[in-house]
């Protein structure tokens, strides 16, 4: 692989990527990662760190950051984000 920049949405650490870090583990050594996680657990392990804990999901994390970082959400990640929302807040009410 041949990349600069990672984004890493919803992993406490970089192991919880499983197969896919070991793959790219040198690769990322190299790489400013960017590490986007709504859990109070997250270890931190990005160049950049975007950690709320008070975001229900990771998709609400980045609809609400969306304007800061100048986001031009299209139907399709307005699809994807809003399912990502929904199915947090369904498995929620599932549990309770």
């Amino acid at each position: 692989f041949d990349f600069d920049t990672a984004i890493i949405l919803g992993a406490n650490e970089l192991t919880d990527l499983g197969y896919v870090y070991t793959e790219i583990q040198r690769d990322l050594a190299k790489a400013t990662i960017i590490n986007i996680d709504n859990s109070s657990k997250n270890n931190r392990f990005g160049s950049v760190n975007v950690i709320d804990p008070m975001s229900d999901s990771v998709s609400q994390l980045i609809i609400k950051k969306a304007p800061l970082w100048e986001l031009n959400i299209t139907t399709q990640a307005a699809q994807a984000l809003l399912l990502g929302i929904t199915q947090k807040w369904c498995i929620a009410k599932q549990w309770a």
